[in-house]
């Protein structure tokens, strides 16, 4: 598995394969920051399992904090 460095983006991946990789304990703590700058609608759509599509993150969408 790869790294993400500063300014990479990181596409969709399935929660499968994260669920996976925490019971196998590679790490204790995944964080969902840039998915959620990228679409607030992202918990419930990963929750209830809406398939429609995200959006993918930029940096610009950091600004929104603001």
């Amino acid at each position: 598995v790869g790294s993400i460095g500063l300014g990479d983006v990181a596409g969709p991946t399935s929660l499968a394969g994260l669920a996976r990789r925490m019971e196998h304990g590679e790490f204790d703590l995944a964080a969902v920051g840039r998915a959620l700058l990228s679409d607030p609608a992202w918990c419930d759509k990963t929750l209830f399992g809406n398939t429609a599509p995200t959006r993918q993150y930029h940096d610009d969408h950091v600004a929104t904090l603001l």
